[in-house]
């Protein structure tokens, strides 16, 4: 569902992709004490990640990073979070996609989130902000990865 919302976005259909997120969105909470085998804490932190993605291809980013907010496992609303920051970035908000990232509280996804940033503002021409943000990237992919041992 992600790729055609971003399709229908990309294609100059803002107002049906943002449409078929926003459909997206309102599916995946709805999941909520809705599957009779009481396993709905399970899908539908998933199925929001999966709104979070289509929001924010359709450039719904505030919407994206509210439904993002309410994902109660950590890991799943970091790679939501994550999906924000990327669509931040490639709509040119770099500072907002810098305070999204930093607000990330899973590690992992903080990582992930701060290596999109440091391509883009390596690519902007933004090297010395770039380095800083990787030097940080480096030392908690390291400290990660020592917690993994």
């Amino acid at each position: 569902m992600c790729d055609l919302v971003t399709t229908l976005a990309e294609a100059g259909k803002r107002r049906q992709a943002v449409r078929l997120a926003e459909d997206a969105a309102d599916i995946a909470e709805a999941i909520s004490d809705s599957r009779p085998d009481g396993m709905d804490w399970f899908f539908q932190p998933y199925a929001l990640v999966s709104a979070v993605r289509a929001l924010a291809g359709a450039g719904e980013l505030d919407r994206a990073t509210a439904t993002a907010a309410t994902i109660s496992d950590p890991e799943r609303r970091g790679q939501a979070q994550v999906a924000v920051v990327g669509a931040l970035v490639d709509s040119g908000k770099i500072d907002s996609a810098v305070a999204a990232a930093i607000g990330i509280a899973d590690s992992a996804a903080r990582v992930q989130a701060e290596t999109i940033l440091v391509q883009a503002l390596d690519g902007i021409g933004k090297r010395r902000r770039a380095l800083v943000l990787a030097d940080r990237a480096a030392t908690a992919a390291a400290a990660l990865e020592a917690s993994m041992r």
